[in-house]
Protein backbone atom coordinates (compact mmCIF):
# COMPACT_ATOMS: atom_id res chain seq x y z
CA UNK A 1 0.00 0.00 0.00
CA UNK A 2 1.08 3.47 -0.71
CA UNK A 3 1.35 6.12 1.94
CA UNK A 4 -1.68 7.95 0.49
CA UNK A 5 -3.88 4.85 0.75
CA UNK A 6 -2.79 4.17 4.32
CA UNK A 7 -3.35 7.81 5.26
CA UNK A 8 -6.84 7.79 3.68
CA UNK A 9 -7.70 4.57 5.50
CA UNK A 10 -6.58 5.97 8.86
CA UNK A 11 -8.50 9.23 8.35
CA UNK A 12 -11.60 7.27 7.33
CA UNK A 13 -11.37 5.07 10.43
CA UNK A 14 -10.98 8.12 12.67
CA UNK A 15 -13.99 9.74 11.00
CA UNK A 16 -16.12 6.62 11.55
CA UNK A 17 -14.98 6.42 15.18
CA UNK A 18 -15.92 10.06 15.76
CA UNK A 19 -19.35 9.45 14.21
CA UNK A 20 -19.91 6.43 16.45
CA UNK A 21 -18.96 8.43 19.52
CA UNK A 22 -21.33 11.25 18.51
CA UNK A 23 -24.19 8.82 17.95
CA UNK A 24 -23.52 7.28 21.37
CA UNK A 25 -23.65 10.64 23.16
CA UNK A 26 -26.73 11.81 21.27
CA UNK A 27 -28.44 8.55 22.27
CA UNK A 28 -27.39 8.99 25.90
CA UNK A 29 -28.95 12.45 26.03
CA UNK A 30 -32.27 11.02 24.92
CA UNK A 31 -32.09 8.27 27.54
CA UNK A 32 -30.74 10.21 30.52
CA UNK A 33 -32.74 13.35 31.24
CA UNK A 34 -30.83 16.47 32.19
CA UNK A 35 -33.41 18.08 34.49
CA UNK A 36 -35.25 15.54 36.58
CA UNK A 37 -36.84 15.12 39.95
CA UNK A 38 -39.98 15.41 42.01
CA UNK A 39 -40.86 18.37 44.17
CA UNK A 40 -41.90 17.79 47.76
CA UNK A 41 -45.49 18.47 46.74
CA UNK A 42 -45.29 15.86 43.97
CA UNK A 43 -43.78 13.32 46.37
CA UNK A 44 -46.65 13.98 48.77
CA UNK A 45 -49.11 13.49 45.90
CA UNK A 46 -47.49 10.14 45.06
CA UNK A 47 -47.64 9.04 48.70
CA UNK A 48 -51.32 10.04 48.93
CA UNK A 49 -52.10 8.20 45.68
CA UNK A 50 -50.29 5.17 46.96
CA UNK A 51 -52.28 5.16 50.19
CA UNK A 52 -55.50 5.24 48.12
CA UNK A 53 -54.20 2.30 46.09
CA UNK A 54 -53.46 0.35 49.27
CA UNK A 55 -56.95 1.17 50.52
CA UNK A 56 -58.51 -0.19 47.30
CA UNK A 57 -56.57 -3.43 47.75
CA UNK A 58 -57.63 -3.69 51.41
CA UNK A 59 -61.29 -3.15 50.54
CA UNK A 60 -61.10 -5.79 47.81
CA UNK A 61 -63.49 -6.67 45.02
CA UNK A 62 -62.94 -6.96 41.27
CA UNK A 63 -63.60 -3.30 40.39
CA UNK A 64 -61.36 -2.05 43.21
CA UNK A 65 -58.55 -4.42 42.21
CA UNK A 66 -58.80 -3.19 38.62
CA UNK A 67 -58.79 0.45 39.75
CA UNK A 68 -55.82 -0.17 42.06
CA UNK A 69 -53.69 -1.70 39.30
CA UNK A 70 -54.57 1.05 36.81
CA UNK A 71 -53.93 3.78 39.39
CA UNK A 72 -50.63 2.21 40.40
CA UNK A 73 -49.49 2.20 36.79
CA UNK A 74 -50.61 5.83 36.34
CA UNK A 75 -48.73 6.82 39.48
CA UNK A 76 -45.61 5.01 38.33
CA UNK A 77 -45.76 6.66 34.90
CA UNK A 78 -46.32 10.05 36.57
CA UNK A 79 -43.08 9.53 38.49
CA UNK A 80 -41.17 8.52 35.37
CA UNK A 81 -42.51 11.61 33.62
CA UNK A 82 -41.32 13.81 36.47
CA UNK A 83 -37.92 12.12 36.26
CA UNK A 84 -37.70 13.29 32.66
CA UNK A 85 -38.95 10.29 30.71
CA UNK A 86 -41.63 11.13 28.18
CA UNK A 87 -43.67 9.28 25.61
CA UNK A 88 -45.82 6.17 25.82
CA UNK A 89 -45.56 4.08 28.97
CA UNK A 90 -43.50 1.31 27.39
CA UNK A 91 -41.01 3.85 26.06
CA UNK A 92 -40.72 5.51 29.46
CA UNK A 93 -39.94 2.15 31.04
CA UNK A 94 -37.36 1.25 28.40
CA UNK A 95 -35.60 4.60 28.69
CA UNK A 96 -35.54 4.41 32.49
CA UNK A 97 -34.22 0.84 32.62
CA UNK A 98 -30.77 1.96 33.74
CA UNK A 99 -32.26 3.40 36.96
CA UNK A 100 -33.32 -0.03 38.20
CA UNK A 101 -30.95 -2.59 39.66
CA UNK A 102 -33.51 -5.09 40.91
CA UNK A 103 -37.04 -4.14 39.97
CA UNK A 104 -37.12 -3.40 36.22
CA UNK A 105 -38.53 -6.80 35.24
CA UNK A 106 -41.00 -6.66 38.11
CA UNK A 107 -42.31 -3.27 37.03
CA UNK A 108 -42.49 -4.46 33.42
CA UNK A 109 -44.57 -7.49 34.51
CA UNK A 110 -46.87 -5.26 36.57
CA UNK A 111 -47.32 -2.98 33.56
CA UNK A 112 -48.27 -5.99 31.43
CA UNK A 113 -50.93 -6.91 34.00
CA UNK A 114 -52.20 -3.33 33.83
CA UNK A 115 -52.42 -3.57 30.04
CA UNK A 116 -54.49 -6.73 30.30
CA UNK A 117 -56.81 -5.07 32.80
CA UNK A 118 -57.15 -1.93 30.69
CA UNK A 119 -57.46 -3.47 27.23
CA UNK A 120 -59.01 -6.93 27.60
CA UNK A 121 -62.67 -6.60 28.52
CA UNK A 122 -62.90 -10.30 29.43
CA UNK A 123 -59.78 -10.35 31.59
CA UNK A 124 -60.49 -11.61 35.11
CA UNK A 125 -58.07 -10.02 37.54
CA UNK A 126 -57.68 -12.17 40.66
CA UNK A 127 -56.88 -10.65 44.02
CA UNK A 128 -53.51 -12.39 44.19
CA UNK A 129 -52.51 -11.01 40.79
CA UNK A 130 -53.65 -7.49 41.71
CA UNK A 131 -51.69 -7.63 44.96
CA UNK A 132 -48.64 -8.94 43.10
CA UNK A 133 -48.81 -6.12 40.53
CA UNK A 134 -49.15 -3.51 43.27
CA UNK A 135 -46.18 -4.93 45.17
CA UNK A 136 -44.08 -4.87 41.97
CA UNK A 137 -44.95 -1.23 41.27
CA UNK A 138 -44.21 -0.42 44.90
CA UNK A 139 -40.83 -2.15 44.68
CA UNK A 140 -39.99 0.01 41.66
CA UNK A 141 -41.09 3.22 43.37
CA UNK A 142 -38.99 2.36 46.40
CA UNK A 143 -35.99 1.69 44.19
CA UNK A 144 -36.50 5.10 42.58
CA UNK A 145 -36.52 6.58 46.09
CA UNK A 146 -40.07 7.90 45.84
CA UNK A 147 -41.75 5.70 48.47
Amino acid sequence: MEFTQIFTLIVSLIFVLILLILVYFINQKSIIPIKAGLTLEERKQVEENWEKIRQLIRLGGPSRFRAAVIDADKTFMFVLGKLGYHGPSAEKLKRAKWRFKNSYNDVWQAHIIRNRVAHDIDYQLHSSEAKLAISKFEKGLKELGVL
